[in-house]
């Protein structure tokens, strides 16, 4: 599916686009446990089964985990862990005010005050000033003047922040110093959710897996790495792994280990193998965060 921004009207649009030329007798459809009103193109269409998956499944599945650690770094942030005996734990997920810590919006408003004070001093000056700016004010940050100011004025999605952070990535890879605190400094908070998720579910010595996704933490490198090198201080028998599929990949997991019985791991493999060809074979939105 394709689709932009948060609303319904978005989710209708995407999932019309992808029933326009297939016409299913029955439709496994993924819903959250608190979906509301089913959405208009799938309203009496099909013969519908609904299956409630959490967000938190999907990396889980992805990564072939029946427990351990989910950490999602997208737009916002959170972390889920689970152990062996079956607690769970969630942390985070409470939005760009009072959480998110370590997602792509915070660092992408990190990125818009770096760039707005790139030419205080030689100290402070950044290259994320000229991508910043262009991508916020569509000028550089000369010819821009006050309008990054009107710019983070303005009420915006927060996936249009969020999306920022993919800047900052590649100049943190180029080896711009301030773009790379900002991701390190984000990987960090990230960090600390982990160490009180896999504290509070008693998993802190126990050998388990972190898997990270989302649009930061799937992608990523220096983020990634930064992670793991700050959970080694705390949480030294932790391994983070990128999940680097689309978390639509992994609601499909979860539906289909409910309804294909023994055969699972057969079609678990068979769906994981062929999923690169059917996201190559669609244009795609361009990810958040």
């Amino acid at each position: 599916m394709t689709g932009s921004g948060r609303s319904r009207r978005s989710l209708e649009r995407a999932v019309s686009q992808a029933l326009a030329d297939f016409s299913p007798a029955f439709l496994h459809h993924n819903i959250s446990p608190d979906p509301g009103p089913p959405i208009e193109p799938l309203r009496g269409a099909f013969q519908t089964m609904w299956h409630a998956v959490r967000e938190q499944d999907c990396p889980m599945a992805l990564a072939g985990l029946e427990w351990g650690v989910v950490a999602i770094a997208g737009t916002g942030a959170l972390v889920y862990a689970r152990s062996p005996e079956g607690r769970e734990v969630l942390l985070d997920g409470l939005g760009p005010e009072l959480g998110d810590h370590g997602g792509g919006y915070q660092i992408g408003r990190d990125a818009m005050r770096a760039a707005a004070c790139s030419g205080w001093s030689e100290r402070r000056r950044t290259s994320l000033a000229e991508p910043v700016y262009r991508s916020c004010t569509g000028e550089s940050p000369e010819e821009s003047g006050w309008r990054l100011v009107d710019y983070s004025l303005e009420r915006r999605d927060r996936a249009e922040i969020a999306a920022l952070a993919r800047i900052v990535d590649r100049e943190a890879e180029k080896g711009d110093s301030i773009a790379l605190r900002i991701l390190q400094s984000a990987a960090a908070d990230l960090a600390q959710t982990i160490r009180d998720a896999v504290e509070s579910a008693g998993l802190l010595a126990k050998q388990c897996t972190a898997a990270l996704s989302g649009g930061v933490g799937a992608n990523s490198r220096l983020y990634a790495e930064h992670l793991q090198a700050v959970l080694a201080e705390h949480a030294p028998a932790l391994k983070v792994v990128q999940v680097r599929h689309p978390p639509v990949i992994g609601a499909a997991l979860v539906i289909l280990r409910r309804i294909s019985g023994g055969d699972y791991p057969a079609q678990r493999a068979r769906l994981l193998e062929t999923a690169g060809e059917l996201f190559r074979a669609r244009p795609q939105a361009a990810q958040g965060g």
